[in-house]
C-alpha cells in the first residue's frame, strides 16, 4: 500500500491538485472513477465508523458503571 502511494505521491504533487478524485479525473474520462472511488471509501470507512461508536458507547456504560446491553445501546446512540 505504501508503494502504491509513494507512486502517486510525485504525480499529485506535480499535477498541482490535492485529491486522489483528482488524480483519477486527469488519468480516465468520466465520473465513474470518482464515483467509485466514494463507493470505496464509504465502504471502507462506515464500518470502521460503527465499531468505533460501539466502542464508545461500551466504554460510556461501563464509566457510569451500568453494563447492560441496553444501557451500552443507549449510549452508542
Amino acid at each position: 500500500m505504501l508503494g502504491v502511494l509513494l507512486l502517486f505521491a510525485q504525480k499529485i504533487r506535480n499535477s498541482g491538485r490535492y485529491a486522489l478524485g483528482d488524480l483519477f479525473s486527469l488519468r480516465a474520462s468520466g465520473s465513474g472513477p470518482r464515483i467509485v472511488a466514494t463507493a470505496v471509501t464509504l465502504a471502507i470507512t462506515i464500518p470502521i465508523l460503527m465499531i468505533q461508536l460501539r466502542a464508545a458507547g461500551t466504554s460510556t456504560a461501563l464509566l457510569i458503571g451500568a453494563s447492560s446491553d441496553g444501557t451500552e445501546v443507549i449510549c452508542t446512540c
